[in-house]
Order: C-alpha cells, then sequence, then structure tokens
C-alpha cells in the first residue's frame, strides 16, 4: 500500500513536471530575411540577449556564433567563412573585447593574432600564408587614443624573431632591460635600453608622468645608449622608470622625430642592513 502510494505521488510529480515544461516557451529573438530564412537567431532574458546568439549565411550555413550576457557580449565570439572554416575567434568581458583575437587565412593558417584589455588593443602579430611571421606592434594608451610604442617587421623568410630578419627601412624598437626588477630604497638598479633601427636614436629620463608630460624639466638627462645606466628610486613600494626614445627619421628633405615611450615598475624596499 505504501509502496503503491510512494509510486503514485512520483507519478503526479512526473506528470505536472511535463505539463509546466509544455507550458513553457523559449524567448527568443529571431530575424528573417526577404525569402523568410533564418538569418540571426538570439536567446533572450528580460528582453535581451542573454545565452547563444547563431548568424546564418543566406543559404544556412553559420556565420557567427557569439555568446551574451545580460545584454553583453560574454565569453568568446566565432567568425565562420561560409566553407565552414573558422575565420576568428575573440573574447569579450561585459561587451568589450578581452583577450586574445585571432584571425585566420580560409585554408586555415593563422593571420592576426592580437590581444585586448579592456577594450584596449596592447599587441598584433601578423603572420603570412605559409607561418612565417610578418610583423609585430605593441600600443600603450597616453590618452584614450593609443601610441605605436613598437613596430618590427620581418623579411619574408623569417624562421625565427632575430634581429637578421628585422626589414630596418619600415621597423623601430625600443625596450628597457634592468638586471633585477627589485631594489633597496637608497640603491640602485643597471639599465639599458635595447633597440634596432636603421635611423639615429637618442634617449632621455626624467621625471615624467604617466602620461609622459614633463613634470621637472631640470630632471631631463639623456641616457648613454651604448652603456648601462643607473636608476635612483624615489620612493617605497613601487617606483617606475620612465624613458623617451626618439627615432630621428630623414624625411622631405628634414629630419623629424619619432618617439617611442617605453617604462619599467620596479619594486622598491627598505634596505635591510643585517644581511
Amino acid at each position: 500500500m505504501i509502496k503503491n502510494i510512494h509510486l503514485y505521488i512520483t507519478v503526479r510529480i512526473f506528470i505536472i513536471l511535463i505539463l509546466i515544461s509544455s507550458c513553457v516557451s523559449v524567448n527568443q529573438e529571431i530575424v528573417r530575411d526577404e525569402t523568410g530564412n533564418i538569418i540571426l537567431r538570439c536567446d533572450l532574458k528580460n528582453g535581451v540577449r542573454d545565452g547563444k546568439c547563431y548568424e546564418y549565411y543566406p543559404g544556412g550555413a553559420v556565420k557567427v556564433v557569439s555568446n551574451w550576457v545580460a545584454g553583453f557580449l560574454e565569453g568568446e565570439r566565432t567568425y565562420f567563412f561560409k566553407t565552414g572554416n573558422v575565420e576568428s575567434t575573440g573574447m569579450f568581458k561585459a561587451g568589450e573585447r578581452d583577450g586574445e583575437l585571432v584571425l585566420y587565412y580560409e585554408t586555415g593558417g593563422i593571420k592576426t593574432k592580437m590581444f585586448f584589455i579592456n577594450g584596449r588593443g596592447k599587441w598584433l602579430e601578423s603572420f603570412d600564408e605559409v607561418g612565417n611571421l610578418q610583423e609585430i606592434q605593441e600600443y600603450i594608451y597616453l590618452t584614450d587614443e593609443h601610441q605605436l610604442n613598437r613596430k618590427v617587421v620581418y623579411d619574408t623568410d623569417s624562421a625565427s624573431i632575430h634581429p637578421s630578419n628585422v626589414i630596418f627601412k619600415e621597423s623601430f624598437w625600443a625596450q628597457i632591460e634592468a638586471d633585477r626588477d627589485t631594489i633597496d630604497f637608497g640603491g640602485f638598479v643597471e639599465y639599458e635600453v635595447q633597440w634596432i633601427s636603421d635611423k639615429k636614436g637618442r634617449a632621455y629620463s626624467g621625471d615624467f608622468d604617466h602620461k609622459f608630460n614633463v613634470i621637472d624639466s631640470a630632471s631631463l638627462k639623456d641616457i648613454d645608449l651604448d652603456n648601462k645606466n643607473k636608476f635612483y628610486p624615489a620612493h617605497l613600494g613601487t617606483d617606475t622608470l620612465r624613458v623617451i626614445f626618439e627615432f630621428l627619421n630623414y624625411k622631405d628633405g628634414n629630419y623629424c622625430s619619432i618617439q617611442s615611450y617605453l617604462e619599467k615598475v620596479f619594486t622598491v624596499k627598505e634596505k635591510n642592513d643585517n644581511k
């Protein structure tokens, strides 16, 4: 008798669940072309996109697959060629690009790699159809606009990243290299500016703000590009070495300056005299 009651209750619950499920309609955004074919289908929640979203070519092949949360792109978005091969994959966070974006040749090889943080591009690498690295670009942001910080163009036969592969005519590159990232307060760290260019270059350090505006013109000092230099931190915690590197480019009968903005953050700690 008890078993029959349990069975009866279980069957009733099962039937109720089926009825409830059959009454739930899928809330979707659907767009059709002039012939009635679906070209867009997106899951909705509370009237906004939330879940998977699909876009289609006129013939029905999938063109784009994306993921949405509360009306914003979130996670991976993938584009496809008409052949079905992946055209690009990119990551989003709260509607902005955040993470890697990869573009592909239709044959499947990687064409371009880019990396974004909070919607801002940080670096780019481009490749030819056989996979040789062609170009590297890096960007920094001094205002809302990006500033090209590094650009290196490689020849078509480059098998690896090496200065001998660089086509200097269209390339300039510079970076700060230091022997360590931690400094005792009151001490210093040795660093050098490494650079590649067929143009003349000069570099200077000084008291700059985060947008590389000069705070104290008396602090400006030329950097020795052939030897190591010394950086003395001004305060405990972290301190940033900022360097402006200028490439002198001959154009239209005149020399013009191309500036590259370099910075390196150091950890500054109290000196331990008990060592």
